[in-house]
């Protein structure tokens, strides 16, 4: 027979499925109509203030999308 593992969550992961519940929470709540890039673009920007900054996948990466997403709202995309 073989013994029972148990295997925990790491922080990484604890705090990827904490910023998944957080979007479903904004869809959620979110008014009818509500413009996807837009939230998209709120979303950005609570993963790149989630981020530690050390990898330049995520310092440089999520800030240039970020940027992207606010051209293509402000019409410039």
């Amino acid at each position: 027979m073989s013994r029972l593992s148990i295997i925990t969550r790491n922080r990484a992961q604890t705090t990827v499925e904490s910023l998944y519940k957080d979007l479903e929470r904004r869809i959620i709540a979110s008014p009818p109509g509500l413009c996807p890039i837009d939230l998209a673009s709120s979303f950005l920007k609570l993963c790149h203030a989630q981020t530690c900054g050390k990898c330049v996948p995520c310092r440089v990466g999520l800030g240039q999308l970020e940027n992207l997403l606010e051209d293509v709202l402000s019409g410039r995309g």
